[in-house]
């Protein structure tokens, strides 16, 4: 019986270790003008409407405010892992990220400084020594 060629596995099927960066999709400045905004208005009415009127106005932009805060790429939750050699190293992942502001980054490009931003903004989640996951939820 002759030898038969060991096929050999697909390697694109192979997923190299990546860091994955989310962008807001709004700018920084819309949620201050909420949260300042939001605030001085429900104090400026709580002494014009029923009290249960300003309870309601209150709870709605503490809702609001919570959902802002948590739907920040900068709101993370930091995971311990290991690696494919054993090495434990410390994964940063967001609560919810938004697929179209979502950007994978490979280890190796990084780590060879061949990666730029678009803006020429300096962003300190490149080179801050940790890894970036996906989003618990993505959007």
């Amino acid at each position: 019986m002759p030898d038969q060629p060991i096929p050999l596995p697909d390697m694109s099927s192979v997923q190299q270790p990546a860091n994955v960066y989310y962008f807001r999709p709004y700018s920084f400045y819309w949620p201050a003008v909420f949260i300042f905004v939001g605030a001085f208005g429900c104090s400026g009415l709580t002494g014009t409407v029923d009290s249960h009127i300003s309870i309601l106005l209150w709870t709605i932009y503490i809702i609001c405010f919570l959902i802002i805060l948590l739907i920040d790429p900068l709101c993370i939750f930091e995971q311990k892992q290991v690696d494919e050699n054993g090495c434990p190293f410390t994964v940063r992942r967001p609560l919810v990220g938004f697929r179209s502001c979502e950007q994978v980054v490979p280890l190796e490009v990084l780590e060879s400084g061949l990666y730029d931003v678009e803006d020429d903004e300096y962003q300190p989640r490149l080179h801050d020594g940790y890894r970036y996951g996906p989003a618990f939820w993505r959007i």
